[in-house]
């Protein structure tokens, strides 16, 4: 069971046009996001922007560090977080990187089963 979790993260991450997360670092953010799984609302797509909507018993400091990974991993990506209505926002501007909006949307979903 653990290896089709495995391919199942690793297969949304190879949606990504060029994610440099190392196998550890992709452990680490699977369970990052698995944690902050349990808090998401709704996810959704539009054409440049995925919208995460997470409830009032999101990890703040979980959020602010699978966000920092990202930025790191992903720097085409451009990251939004509204404290307030606890949304996240994630763009781009660059249509060949469309993709990685649906590969953070998916890992939400995904590791949320």
């Amino acid at each position: 069971m653990v290896e089709k979790e495995q391919d199942g993260f690793d297969r949304i991450l190879a949606k990504m046009p060029s994610c440099t997360l190392d196998a550890d670092g992709r452990l680490s953010q699977k369970e990052r996001y698995r944690t902050l799984a349990a808090s998401v609302i709704r996810v959704r797509r539009r054409t440049d922007v995925v919208l995460i909507d997470f409830a009032e018993t999101v990890d703040g400091r979980m959020l602010e560090k699978v966000i920092a990974v990202e930025r790191e991993c992903c720097p085409w990506l451009r990251f939004d977080l509204d404290r307030v209505t606890r949304r996240l926002s994630v763009r781009t501007t660059d249509p060949d990187m469309r993709p990685a909006l649906d590969a953070l949307g998916d890992a939400f979903v995904w590791t949320a089963r």
